[in-house]
């Protein structure tokens, strides 16, 4: 990518720029051309460095005066943002923020241990760390498992392709979704009239799928789902005794319900 035409030679930041975008889209869009794009393009920026770590505006461009804000600020930042978009490429074997929503500060590495200051009060970090952490803190604070009322532990596993490019951001956004659901609990907002009645307004029964099923993103998962199998069944053996005034209905949470004025029986996943 070039930038003006009294400098022709296609030019180190413009092009890493360009090659950061289609990552961040490659990442919302899974179009692999785009990320074919970034890849070939943080290629040929690597030739605008030598091995003792002198930048030049461009490989055709040497012993050519260069704008030192581009080769050693903006050029470089661009490959973190392209690492947002696909992690898998951050170096192995080192530590490294990838990208933050926010500025951070302080930053600071050890060997098993990173630290840093958020200037935001919520947002996402994305790290590739070499270790498995055995503690993590916020503000000072150690972040333990979250305990329910009764105070039993539960945990949970979240199973995910370590080389895929979208697995930080889903991780993040499934722990920022759990977080607000949490918060909406605490505050009364989801045991509200209008919040239970959304929770049921059922609609008229579908079936649903059997049969040979695979992950959309993980195409080496397969497996055999019998889920519409029982469904059917169980809306075969209820039809034997459906009332005139009885309908079969489902919802989000509820597979096969039998509605009058009141739930009178229900199948949940």
């Amino acid at each position: 990518m070039g930038e003006q035409d009294s400098f022709l030679f296609k030019m180190d930041y413009q092009t890493a720029r360009y090659a950061a975008e289609c990552a961040r889209w490659y990442a919302v869009s899974q179009d692999e051309a785009y990320k074919e794009k970034a890849f070939r393009s943080l290629n040929w920026v690597t030739y605008c460095n030598s091995p003792d770590g002198q930048g030049n505006e461009s490989p055709l461009s040497k012993h050519i005066s260069n704008w030192w804000s581009d080769l050693y600020g903006e050029c470089p930042r661009m490959f973190y943002q392209a690492f947002a978009g696909v992690p898998e490429w951050a170096p192995t074997g080192e530590n490294h923020i990838l990208y933050s929503d926010s500025v951070l500060k302080n930053v600071s590495y050890r060997a098993k241990q990173i630290r840093y200051t958020a200037t935001q009060g919520t947002g996402a970090d994305y790290l590739r760390v070499t270790f498995a952490p055995t503690q993590i803190t916020l503000d000072g604070t150690k972040l333990v498992p979250v305990a329910d009322a009764d105070g039993d532990v539960r945990l949970g596993i979240i199973v995910a392709r370590i080389d895929a490019n979208d697995t930080a951001s889903d991780i993040a956004r499934f722990v920022e979704r759990t977080i607000e659901f949490k918060a909406a609990v605490k505050r009364g907002e989801t045991n509200t009239p209008e919040a239970r009645a959304a929770q049921r307004r059922f609609g008229d029964y579908f079936d649903e799928f059997s049969g040979k099923k695979r992950r959309r993103r993980v195409k080496e998962i397969e497996y055999i789902s019998r889920h519409g199998d029982i469904v059917r069944a169980l809306r075969k053996w209820r039809q034997r005794t459906l009332g005139a005034d009885e309908k079969l209905v489902k919802d989000a949470y509820v597979d096969l319900g039998c509605s009058r004025e009141t739930l009178c029986a229900s199948y949940m996943r």
